[in-house]
């Protein structure tokens, strides 16, 4: 696979176009350039993570194809891809060719589309990365209790608490506030869970939002239109489809607004520096109070989320950063997964004696519970480390 085409100017208009890689099947990935090559601030804006959300991909074409991301970007370097799965949009699936829902494959980088995009950011660093979905407001949750979700907008930012990213908070209050003085109801996105919970998103690193915050530093905004119902008519799906453009349109408007923040180069943790690894959702002092639409009287008003409101997440567990990671040469799976992200890495000499922690995680082998992870050995020693590959913890690393 060759190495991605990135364009030697910019154009307002037409926007140019390049290839940042191929899907699974052999479909390019196109990459769409609006505004100016030298502007100080750079941001990215992605749809098509999942085939089957074609209200998404055709409000991120048709903002740039009607010119909305060409106005007053005089500041701004706007990359737009809007279909990262074509293969999945081909026959309307969810996932991939290979049946990957690429917004869980950040982390392992299992699939030619999300290798292709993680490559495309680590060689244009966009200071803000805008992920479009769209969301359906009919969940089994919600109607067993006789209610649907009717925004027409959800938004969220990165919630791991490992993710700390600059800027992403003060654009996320200031397009919801936006959107709603337009008159679209919009709101941070809040589920309930299995477990009976009621959260913002999640703080899973397999997905964009987070794996890119904490990999890269780039704060991630979220963005949900509302599906249409059957029910609703031509003019109410015009209305959402506007209302996910102007999200669009708004969240640029913050970008350049806040750019000093989003520019600033993100804080790099040091070796000895404490990292969150693990954390838990902690209950808020009140409810989840949020627009619901009632399923027998079609009547929207303020209502209270079933479930316990967890909107806050405490770390349970910290590491230190050591100077690097030594992974054993014999471990070539761990090995194509950390070549997939390019980590800086280099092979001791083989006289290279150093302090070693070593520790072995075993699995759970029960296939009908959740992934666990658990320490079984831990040592400190010091030993050769000719048999190891060596990844140092740089800022090109990420915590």
């Amino acid at each position: 696979m060759s190495e991605p085409l990135l364009p030697s100017r910019f154009d307002v208009e037409p926007a140019l176009a390049g290839v940042i890689g191929w899907s699974e099947l052999g479909v390019p990935l196109h990459v769409h350039y609006v505004g100016r090559a030298a502007a100080p601030l750079r941001v990215l804006m992605l749809a098509g993570q999942h085939g089957d959300e074609g209200r998404a991909r055709a409000a991120v074409g048709q903002f740039l194809d009607a010119g909305a991301a060409s106005k007053k970007l005089e500041s701004m370097s706007l990359a737009v891809l809007p279909n990262l799965n074509p293969d999945g949009t081909l026959v309307k699936s969810r996932g991939n060719a290979n049946e990957f829902d690429l917004n869980r494959d950040h982390l392992l980088l299992d699939s030619a589309e999300t290798q292709a995009l993680h490559r495309f950011v680590r060689v244009w660093r966009p200071h803000l990365v805008i992920d479009v979905h769209t969301y359906p407001s009919r969940r089994r949750y919600l109607l067993a209790h006789n209610l649907t979700h009717c925004h027409d907008v959800f938004l969220d930012v990165p919630t791991n608490p490992a993710a700390a990213c600059v800027g992403a908070t003060e654009i996320l209050h200031a397009l919801l506030t936006r959107l709603n003085r337009r008159g679209y109801l919009a709101d941070r996105y809040v589920r309930p869970t299995n477990s009976g919970r009621v959260r913002h998103s999640t703080a899973d690193v397999l997905d964009v939002r987070n794996s890119l915050a904490i990999r890269y530093g780039i704060p991630t905004l979220l963005v949900e239109g509302r599906q249409p119902l059957r029910s609703d008519g031509a003019a109410e799906r015009t209305r959402l489809k506007a209302a996910l453009i102007a999200a669009l349109e708004i969240a640029l408007q913050c970008a350049e607004e806040y750019q000093q923040a989003l520019r600033a180069p993100p804080a790099v943790p040091k070796a000895g520096a404490g990292i969150a690894i693990r954390c838990r959702y902690t209950r808020g002092d009140s409810p989840c109070r949020i627009p619901l639409r009632d399923t027998r009287s079609g009547v929207i008003r303020t209502t209270e989320m079933p479930g316990a409101f967890c909107p806050n997440l405490k770390v349970t567990k910290r590491a230190l950063l050591p100077r690097a990671y030594a992974v054993p040469q014999s471990h070539q799976a761990l090995l194509e997964v950390l070549r997939r992200h390019e980590l800086p890495n280099y092979c001791a000499h083989p006289c290279t004696v150093e302090t070693v922690e070593s520790y072995q995680v075993r699995c759970s082998e029960d296939a009908d519970r959740p992934l666990r992870r658990r320490l079984i050995d831990r040592s400190r020693e010091q030993r050769t480390v000719a048999d190891y590959v060596l990844f140092p913890v740089t800022p090109e690393s990420g915590p």
